[in-house]
């Protein structure tokens, strides 16, 4: 028996970019934290897709070396928010000459 189950869209994106997307606004997401990489826990991640139908781990996050997890997307996202707000204060130090 073989079960075969596909994930592409007509588009190319997987089922979790398209949930992304769509359910954006409703979990609070930032657009362009989906295809991210940023510090999550000590480790850099890729925010790889949302999962509407997991309750508490609904973002899906990949490492350097392809291994998929799943985490909590409040805890993501403030990670992902450090993130920008410490480029914003490098960049805006660079600026400064400092």
């Amino acid at each position: 028996t073989l079960k075969l189950k596909l994930a592409l869209e007509s588009n190319g994106e997987t089922q979790a970019q398209v949930d992304y997307k769509r359910y954006a606004d409703v979990y609070q997401l930032p657009l362009d934290m989906l295809g991210a990489t940023f510090n999550y826990n000590g480790k850099f991640f890729t925010v790889t897709g949302l999962l509407p139908n997991r309750r508490k781990n609904d973002i899906q996050i990949e490492t350097a070396t392809g291994k998929t997890y799943i985490a909590p997307h409040e805890s993501v996202v403030r990670a992902y928010q450090r993130h920008v707000a410490d480029k914003v204060v490098d960049a805006h130090l660079d600026k400064a000459g400092v």
